[in-house]
């Protein structure tokens, strides 16, 4: 796998929007952001490709140029003659183009970190919201300061949400780390919303071309497993999509705290449902972000949730002594396919076979227009 350099100031080149290239210090918000304002840097713009499907096509721009075809590894898993076996005998094959729109990890607290440097002891502590202390002091320590992973101390408080977005090492982290050092002093660094937006916190564009057959093997059953309903009502005139009623029946194995078990379920369909119908990091042919704050960004709001029916079917998992499987993703995986379909069942009568998420009312009513039309020529051209 193509393992790029990654200094924590660009270095020559930028390859993103939001790629950071200074690291301003001052006294209070104010003036670091009058400082930070009058920092000038030239740019000689390069091409650009800003999603992945058109980096994969002949001639892209590479953002390497150690890897010109822009392809970081390639993977593959599973018994590809038996695959292949089971789908030539099914009687049913199935082929689809799923687009999983770009999004943008929303956590209610954005990224944070203040660092102090203990010079006696020629060590570091950290406070920083993440998801996986050992994970960011052993890359950090490595990686970035290089000392002995004991010479950093990490601390997490409250994370204020995450989705994913705070598991990894960030600049900031040695960026504090450093500046703490340098001045004998704490130093602390919070982002804004929009640098939230811009740095590294929008999940990758990706599209696949699955093949599912009617043949499937249930034989494991250690994971997360489920099953989600959900009622809509689409209004043609506008193509606006309203949730009516939305029920969910989860296996997580052995439910510890229903209450906290029932939360994570009600905010993974509610993530879901903003990625069916509402949100997307949408950028231009350049690379830039069109949707950079809340302003441009549709998350989904209590509002345009039902109350929602959630059930679990208690089977203990047979790997761990409490019996408990994940349960945190469940509600995001299962609530966006359960709503597309749902929307899809709604529209089937008029024609409308296929609508990309987020099913926004624009592209909602684009589809029945264009099912209207196709079927009019249909019938127009029909001899009888």
């Amino acid at each position: 796998m193509f393992a790029p350099p990654r200094p924590i100031l660009a270095a020559g080149r930028v390859r993103h929007v939001g790629d950071p290239v200074a690291f301003v210090i001052a006294t209070g918000r104010a003036l670091a952001q009058e400082a930070a304002d009058a920092v000038r840097v030239s740019y000689r713009e390069l091409p650009a490709v800003a999603n992945a499907e058109a980096a994969l096509a002949p001639n892209a721009p590479p953002v390497w140029a150690e890897l010109p075809d822009n392809t970081a590894f390639r993977w593959e898993t599973g018994d590809e003659e038996g695959s292949a076996a089971l789908i030539a005998a099914a009687m049913h094959v199935t082929k689809l183009r799923v687009v999983n729109n770009r999004l943008v990890a929303s956590p209610i607290e954005p990224r944070s970190a203040t660092a102090e440097y203990d010079s006696r002891r020629a060590a570091w502590t950290l406070h920083t919201a993440t998801q996986g202390a050992w994970l960011v002091r052993n890359l950090i320590a490595s990686a970035a300061l290089g000392v002995p992973a004991d010479r950093l101390r990490v601390i997490t408080p409250d994370v204020g949400g995450s989705f994913g977005s705070k598991i990894f090492p960030y600049p900031e982290h040695v960026l504090v780390c450093h500046a703490a050092q340098k001045l004998r002093r704490p130093v602390r660094w919070t982002a804004d919303r929009s640098e939230a937006f811009l740095v590294r916190d929008e999940r990758s564009l990706s599209s696949s071309l699955p093949e599912t057959s009617s043949t499937a093997d249930t034989a494991i059953a250690t994971f997360t497993n489920g099953c989600h309903v959900a009622e809509v009502e689409v209004d043609p005139e506008t193509g606006v999509v309203d949730l009516l009623r939305y029920i969910a029946a989860d296996d997580i194995g052995r439910v510890v705290d229903e209450r906290l078990a029932e939360g994570q379920i009600h905010g993974g369909i509610a993530q879901g449902y903003g990625q069916a119908v509402r949100e997307l990091a949408c950028y231009d042919p350049n690379g830039q972000l069109l949707a950079g704050s809340f302003m441009d960004y549709a998350m989904p709001r209590a509002a345009d949730l039902p109350s929602l029916d959630v059930g679990f079917v208690e089977i203990p998992a047979t790997t761990n002594p409490l019996g408990t499987k994940g349960a945190g993703e469940a509600g995001a995986i299962a609530s966006a396919p359960a709503i597309v379909s749902a929307v899809l069942d709604a529209l089937a009568p008029e024609g409308v076979e296929h609508i990309e998420m987020p099913l926004m009312p624009a592209r909602v009513w684009e589809a029945l227009n264009r099912a209207k039309k196709s079927l009019v020529v249909e019938t127009t051209a029909s001899p009888d």
